[in-house]
């Protein structure tokens, strides 16, 4: 984009020195009396309008493509929010799932801890049901893990996902 930005005030410069030019042609025209003078000076201004029609008519082509750019960025950007705010919707919610089942294992382990001097015969009983639980949670997590569906989604800089 930057080479483009150069070339803009530049053509913006040329189009105002034909835009002179063809301001002087009429000047001279209106004080010419010869009618070969006359004649020359028409068609150097009908030279300067094509140009001039040219510029307008590719700047205006711009416009356009521009415009289109912009419209698909803008419809890109409100699918990827919508995706977005489905995600955290989505990521949210497994917390919540999730909040209680961590809680329970919270407690249990520092039950456990708390007990193990009481049961010193059952402590492999214990570890079995905070792997199990563990295992469980772990599973769940990465069903639910939202990471997933970013790793989908293409990064606009060209990079790989993270």
């Amino acid at each position: 984009a930057g080479a483009g930005t150069g070339q803009l005030p530049q053509e913006n410069q040329e189009l105002t020195s034909q835009l002179q030019r063809l301001e002087s042609s009429f000047g001279i025209f209106a004080e010419a009396s010869n009618p070969n003078q006359l004649l020359a000076h028409l068609g150097r201004m009908a030279v300067e309008f094509h140009h001039l029609s040219s510029k307008v008519q590719k700047n205006e082509q711009r416009t356009s493509l521009l415009q289109t750019l912009c419209e698909q960025l803008r419809h890109e950007n409100s699918e990827l929010r919508k995706k977005m705010e489905e995600d955290l919707q989505y990521r949210n919610g497994d917390v919540e799932l999730l909040r209680p089942e961590n809680l329970k294992l919270k407690e249990q382990t520092t039950g456990a801890g708390e007990t193990a001097a009481e049961s010193e015969g059952q402590p492999e009983a214990k570890e079995d049901v905070v792997k199990e639980e563990t295992a469980s949670v772990r599973s769940k997590m990465e069903v639910s893990t939202p990471q997933k569906v970013w790793k989908s989604f293409p990064r606009m800089d060209g990079m790989a996902p993270v």
